[in-house]
């Protein structure tokens, strides 16, 4: 009995320094960063006993110092309560690692793992292209580039006449014209007088960018040109008419007693009784043009 008593005295005081080497050793039990995606611990490298995070395919590693804590992972899950000494005690399921981190079980849920800053250490990190943390959204798309279209009509006039222009803007903002006027409208219709020299475009815009589209107009201009020398004359006498037209398919002159044919020419009248105009006639792609020009009598006195 006295040896079982004995026993019994010794196994107790076992279990009693026991208990106390274990709330001795707690507090500096450790466990090695937590998580994916880049949230490691310090910097420092490999030799100088931390590591820092691992970036896409590692976990957060622990800092330099005893009192530099572990990294969280992407979920925030801070495994690592702090290192000590370059020692590693990994939590129940996690496998210690030769780099002093711990790998985490295949799945797991978040637990009383103390969290912590980033560990002190400066050093190169073995890969800093996952840093984790927020990001920024991506810029919101340009919008669609600006559409314009324009029509002219008709497609063929003489100069001068009446062009019908006609335009419309998409995705756009504001418009402008060159040889009309849009008032900045983004579709509208207006008439102008038709002018060969002139380019019809319009030019639609939004923020960004601008567009422009042109109508091909076909402006015929024919150019007419007669005159009469003299253009006064005494009663009876005569005038030599002259002329020239270009642009023209063909020309006709008349006036009193006179007819003469061709895009130019001159040609005597015969006796001018009264006053007397001569027209020249040319025939275009649209139709007849005309010009012409007056011979005028010279009053004569007589004497009573």
């Amino acid at each position: 009995m006295e040896i079982l008593r004995k026993n019994n005295i010794l196994t107790s005081s076992l279990i009693v320094l026991a208990g106390l080497l274990m709330a001795f050793a707690i507090p500096f039990i450790v466990f090695a960063g937590g998580g994916d995606a880049g949230d490691g611990g310090g910097g420092g490298d490999v030799s100088s006993g931390s590591i820092s995070g691992l970036g896409d395919a590692a976990f957060g590693g622990c800092g330099n110092g005893a009192s530099d804590g572990g990294g969280t992972d992407a979920n925030g899950y801070s495994p690592c309560v702090g290192c000590f000494g370059g020692d590693v005690f990994c939590p129940a399921g996690w496998t210690p690692v030769a780099d002093g981190n711990c790998l985490p079980p295949t799945s797991y849920s978040q637990g009383s793992y103390g969290g912590g800053g980033g560990g002190s250490g400066s050093g190169n990190s073995q890969d800093s292209s996952n840093t984790g943390g927020n990001t920024s959204p991506p810029p919101p798309p340009p919008p669609p580039a600006p559409g314009a279209t324009i029509t002219c009509t008709p497609p063929e006039l003489l100069a001068g006449g009446s062009l019908t222009v006609t335009w419309s803007c998409s995705n756009a903002t504001s418009s402008s014209g060159n040889g009309f006027s849009t008032g900045g409208a983004l579709s509208g219709s207006t008439s102008v007088s038709a002018d060969p020299e002139a380019t019809y475009t319009v030019v639609c815009s939004n923020d960004t960018q601008s567009v422009q589209a042109q109508c091909d107009v076909d402006i015929l201009n024919p150019q007419l040109n007669i005159d009469a020398n003299p253009d006064r004359v005494r009663k009876g006498n005569t005038s030599s008419i002259n002329w020239q037209a270009l642009n023209v398919k063909s020309c006709t002159v008349d006036g009193p007693d006179f007819s003469a044919t061709g895009v130019s020419g001159a040609k005597q009248t015969g006796p001018i009784e009264v006053e007397s105009t001569y027209r020249l006639i040319c025939q275009t792609d649209l139709g007849a043009v005309i010009d012409s020009v007056t011979v005028k009598l010279i009053p004569t006195f007589e004497e009573f």
